[in-house]
């Protein structure tokens, strides 16, 4: 089970630093913007925009800016290895460069502002938003070492649905960009980029209907539609599961009526 001990927003603060000290606690980083030297474990690293950080409690750590001050949001976490029958989440040393920055970026950012407004039921969200990113960090690194004749099909399925995320594909349209049978090319496109193609697919969508919900007036249902879901129902059900909250919850956090 995962607790959430803080969450913080290092805005360019001059002078920072931390002093060395072996960690009792987990720490999850992702660097915004200039960068930051840690020495950890007497290794210095240095870590810049887009890169993620995982330290397990147990590390030895110390942190300073580098020329410039830095922008970091860093989530503090402990964990017990009771996850009630569910695959636990490692926790070990990490740093890579995340991929779709900024849906991780709103995402942690949304983490930190729950932790500050304290609205009803955040300590659950909270819980959900952590382990989301914990996973997709985990995800990532643990299909690094795919082969490269699969991690060139696998991202070639990967640009077309991109392209055409709002669109209904058929998996023998992915079947004949790899030329292989389609349930070959689901399971490398699994294999590679860690989900099933139908679940990319919701994912690009809905990261684009939180964009929406966020920078837009457009209605709820209207997004439904103009995103391909078929009918509203279906999105409300897939927006939930991704992000925990239904559209309209989603829009009311972010401080934009739902319509």
């Amino acid at each position: 089970m995962i607790t959430l001990h803080s969450v913080h927003f290092d805005d360019r603060i001059p002078n920072w630093s931390t002093r060395t000290e072996n960690l009792t606690y987990n720490i999850m980083v992702l660097v915004l913007d200039g960068t930051v030297s840690y020495r950890l474990n007497e290794k210095l690293v240095g870590a810049e925009k887009g890169d993620f950080l995982l330290l397990p409690a147990g590390t030895s750590r110390s942190a300073q800016n580098t020329d410039t001050p830095h922008q970091k949001l860093t989530a503090l976490f402990y964990t017990d290895g009771n996850d009630s029958g569910h695959k636990q989440l490692p926790i070990r040393p990490l740093k890579l460069k995340i991929k779709d920055f900024d849906y991780v970026h709103r995402r942690f950012f949304m983490l930190y502002q729950e932790t500050l407004e304290k609205k009803p039921y955040f300590e659950s969200y909270c819980i959900s938003i952590l382990t989301e990113i914990l996973s997709l960090a985990n995800r990532q690194s643990e299909t690094a070492d795919a082969p490269p004749s699969k991690v060139l099909l696998a991202h070639k399925m990967q640009q077309a649905l991109h392209t055409r995320y709002r669109e209904r594909i058929q998996t023998e349209e992915l079947a004949r960009l790899t030329n292989r049978s389609p349930n070959y090319s689901i399971t490398i496109f699994k294999e590679v980029i860690g989900v099933t193609p139908l679940d990319y697919v919701h994912e690009l969508r809905i990261k684009e209907a939180c964009r929406l919900l966020t920078e837009s007036t457009i209605g709820v249902a209207e997004i439904s539609d103009y995103l391909g879901f078929y009918d509203t129902s279906h999105f409300y059900r897939i927006f939930k599961k991704i992000t925990g909250l239904s559209p309209s919850a989603y829009a009311e956090r972010t401080n934009r009526p739902s319509t």
